[in-house]
């Protein structure tokens, strides 16, 4: 059994007086793919923002390779993270292999050219993501699923341990978003532990190893099949749920219960 990378211990987070988080405890394994699912509003981007050290939980701790999250050091260059939204200006005239790069800067050091490995590792992570063949062209000419996928480089050259999405097939069309799906999987089978937040419960019950529901506490973490029941996402959602088949991929239904008169 694999050791755990990334514990999350008795986390709970305010926007006062709001509660965001109450008591939440996550282990995640070492080379484990997880997707976590909830409700708008439920948490999920705040726990992310705290498993990756950009919030501090009022109460709990969080543990990545059995180091306090506050306490890293250079072990954070092996975490990769691709945000929700990315402020990016696509006008910007920088080419593909140019902002991947950037992805190294922090590795790199202030001030100091890249060298000849680390255009060997932004030329790895292009060919991770099938985009080589545009490395060339500017970044402006990138359809959504594109540049979706030079945001996953940008993370790959910094050769992480850990890679860390939020709703990352939001702004893309359903057969990018299958793609984009595959592409997590080929890197979870090399033995990157992989968390992604996402709203395609179907989809990406078909590719993760396990799902984390969410909403302000942690409901259920398990295998998707133990996951994807009726009474777990009614528990989940706070009103009635249930799954419709299209073809082979289920789709999440949230029923809203009329208000009482």
């Amino acid at each position: 059994m694999q050791e755990p990378i990334i514990e999350v211990k008795n986390v709970s987070f305010y926007y006062p007086p709001l509660e965001v988080l109450e008591d939440v405890n996550l282990t995640v394994k070492k080379g484990e793919f997880l997707a976590i699912i909830g409700p708008n509003g439920g948490g999920k981007t705040t726990l992310l923002k705290i498993i990756l050290g950009l919030l501090k939980p009022q109460k709990g701790e969080v543990y990545i390779a059995g180091k306090r999250v506050e306490e890293l050091g250079k072990w954070r260059s092996k975490i990769g993270y691709v945000p929700q939204t990315a402020q990016i200006d696509y006008t910007f005239p920088i080419t593909v292999e140019e902002f991947v790069m950037t992805g190294r800067f922090g590795l790199i050091g202030l001030g100091k050219r890249p060298q000849a490995h680390d255009w060997e590792m932004v030329r790895k992570a292009l060919r991770e993501v099938k985009m080589e063949e545009w490395s060339k062209k500017q970044i402006g000419e990138l359809s959504g699923g594109q540049r979706q996928k030079i945001l996953i480089a940008r993370s790959l050259a910094l050769e992480p341990e850990i890679l860390i999405l939020d709703e990352p097939t939001t702004a893309v069309d359903p057969e990018s978003s299958e793609s984009f799906y595959e592409l997590l999987l080929r890197l979870h089978e090399q033995g990157i532990t992989i968390i992604t937040v996402s709203h395609d419960v179907g989809v990406v019950a078909q590719y993760v190893d396990s799902i984390a529901c969410l909403n302000r506490r942690l409901i259920k973490h398990d295998r998707p099949e133990e996951v994807i029941r009726e009474g777990v996402l009614e528990e989940m959602y706070g009103r009635e749920a249930a799954f419709f088949h299209h073809g082979a991929i289920p789709h999440i239904v949230v029923r809203e219960t009329p208000p009482e008169r």
